[in-house]
């Protein structure tokens, strides 16, 4: 197998789009904040407390639903602690963002040391995942196949919101 079909391949290009899924939701909000005029750099740290408190959240709660439902809410809490040292304390909204991002970065590391006595993974704590879908239609199909057969739920739901968004 050369390097260009191992690049190129259905598994190596699911793998991309999987793992960016995350990033695909964080620059829809950027998108969405910038139609606004909202310049912010701090998407990152809200998702990162968002995927920590999310991720415990449905281990602690064992609902998947819950899980997302807090997670959620820490991203929002996040915002609105953006929201408040932009707009009434009247904070450079790149120096805040900075801040949060740092707190994000290395707070969320921190709480998942405290929780889990682990640093890098929440593998110790086993938690819900939203599942994967298997459209058997895609099965035989040569490339799309192994790109978007059997892939989670919020990889879908990423791809309909850029669709959504753009329109």
């Amino acid at each position: 197998m050369s390097f260009f079909e191992a690049v190129f391949s259905g598994n190596t290009l699911n793998s991309i789009l999987r793992m960016s899924t995350p990033l695909i939701f964080i620059a829809m909000a950027a998108c969405i904040g910038r139609k606004d005029s909202i310049t912010s750099i701090a998407y990152e740290g809200m998702a990162l407390f968002s995927a920590l408190c999310g991720t415990l959240g449905s281990h602690y709660t064992n609902s998947l639903g819950l899980g997302a439902l807090i997670g959620i809410f820490a991203g929002m809490t996040v915002a609105i602690i953006f929201a408040y040292f932009v707009l009434y304390l009247d904070t450079d909204a790149m120096l805040i963002g900075l801040a949060l991002n740092s707190l994000g970065n290395f707070g969320t590391v921190y709480l998942l040391f405290l929780l889990t006595g682990r640093k890098s993974d929440s593998s110790s704590h086993s938690s819900l995942s939203f599942p994967n879908i298997d459209i058997s239609a895609l099965k035989d199909v040569p490339v799309l196949g192994a790109i978007f057969n059997n892939t989670n739920v919020l990889t879908y739901l990423a791809i309909v919101a850029t669709i959504v968004i753009f329109i």
